[in-house]
């Protein structure tokens, strides 16, 4: 029979959330910051990131362009380090990037009256924008932009503060960071079900797949797209702990390009792209080893 431990600290899901969960929770308990020992446990399946979760992916856009004030205030905070934190600044690449709001919505308007709210102006190291139109993006990086279809859009937001990350490298990077504090304990496996008390109440630990049962003093589900399925299985006679109605699915259609030794040189340092407004999205931003253009699509639906 598979053997189990107990741990304070069980986190399902090793991906963005829960690996940054797991490192700010090793360093707040960090000896001697408290006496009784901490033993915090990641679980995932043995590849980081799995394919199948939304932190898998080569590169990502880091932004503070919100149309939530409470967002963009998170952002500007989360840009400053990867801008200083030795952590994360080999992996940010601050090349730009382009807000076309192809729907004509309120959005970049929202973006500018946030940051001028938290008091940010133009110029600032953390948020230099401006609205320009077409022909000025047409002529960015000698024209690499030139032949855009930019529909009837009379501006766009231009934020130089802007940029992309490599983000299957920064996430390992985290990960290993967490397990080098001593209090994290990394395992590679698959949880198939959560597992609660006798009054079906509480959650006290979970299952992995070859039947480890791991109890802890706190369970935190960082499992993304995972979760609906997750609890549906190990709790079916607990409705209210089922998502439910709770969450909208995303679909994400991605073209690769392939590109020539002029077109890399040409998108080097090129700004990212990304389309917003209404449900339906996308984004453009080279690959870490500049020799592809992942292009994103993203619409809304939803999940019921």
């Amino acid at each position: 029979m598979a053997s189990g431990f107990h741990t304070s600290y069980l986190i399902i899901g090793a991906g963005v959330f829960g690996a940054s969960t797991a490192l700010q929770l090793a360093k707040q308990y960090l000896p001697p910051a408290t006496e009784e020992p901490i033993r915090i446990t990641l679980v995932d399946r043995p590849v980081v990131p799995d394919h199948k979760s939304a932190s898998q992916d080569q590169s990502r856009i880091i932004r503070a362009d919100y149309a939530e004030p409470l967002y963009t205030r998170l952002a500007l905070e989360a840009k400053h380090l990867w801008r200083s934190d030795p952590l994360y600044k080999e992996f940010y690449h601050e090349t730009g990037l382009i807000w076309a709001d192809m729907n004509k919505t309120c959005f970049t308007k929202d973006v500018i009256t946030n940051y001028r709210h938290l008091g940010i102006v133009k110029n600032d190291k953390d948020a230099k924008y401006r609205l320009v139109p077409p022909s000025e993006i047409r002529r960015l990086q000698n024209g690499v932009f030139s032949r855009a279809e930019l529909g009837n859009i009379d501006e766009l937001l231009l934020k130089e503060s802007s940029g992309w990350v490599e983000a299957n490298k920064t996430l390992k990077k985290v990960i290993d960071a967490a397990v080098h504090t001593g209090v994290v304990k990394r395992i590679e496996a698959e949880i198939t079900r959560l597992i609660f008390d006798d009054d079906g109440n509480v959650c006290t630990g979970a299952r992995t797949a070859d039947g480890r049962i791991i109890t802890a003093d706190s369970i935190i589900l960082a499992t993304g797209a995972e979760t609906a399925k997750l609890l549906v299985k190990s709790a079916p006679a607990i409705p209210e702990l089922h998502v439910g109605s709770r969450l909208s699915a995303a679909g994400l259609i991605t073209g690769i390009l392939r590109l020539s030794e002029n077109e890399a040189s040409q998108l080097r340092s090129a700004p990212a792209f990304l389309i917003a407004g209404g449900k339906s999205q996308g984004e453009m931003t080279i690959s870490p080893d500049r020799s592809t253009l992942p292009c994103i699509m993203e619409n809304e639906r939803d999940m019921n």
